[in-house]
């Protein structure tokens, strides 16, 4: 799942999570779906030429993700990501959350 910067409504990165992702390398971070089942996937930065970036969330995507929400999360949805942080370490975490369902393909 592709996140372009333009479409980032807030700044959720701390300081080290920002020089991790400047190194290119991957912050693993807690994901809860739609269904309220919680994994864990990759946030990459990546950046498409130069006037473009997005945040990438990555890992094994269409096993844990998008098989196991198939019957509610069609490809015309409209989902929104919100980000979070758990635990004493305040490690990073994103939400799937559907608002609209879409139509079938």
């Amino acid at each position: 799942m592709s996140m372009p910067l333009k479409q980032v409504r807030c700044e959720f990165l701390n300081e080290v999570e920002k020089e991790k992702l400047s190194r290119r390398q991957a912050i693993q971070v807690v994901f809860v779906e739609p269904r309220v089942v919680v994994s864990e996937l990759n946030l990459n930065k990546w950046d498409v030429g130069k006037t473009s970036s997005s945040y990438v969330l990555n890992g094994p995507w269409h096993k844990n993700v998008v098989k196991k929400n198939e019957d509610s999360l069609k490809p015309t949805a409209v989902v929104q990501i919100w980000s979070f942080r758990v635990g004493t370490d305040s490690k990073l975490g994103f939400a799937l959350v559907k608002v609209r369902d879409g139509e079938q393909a």
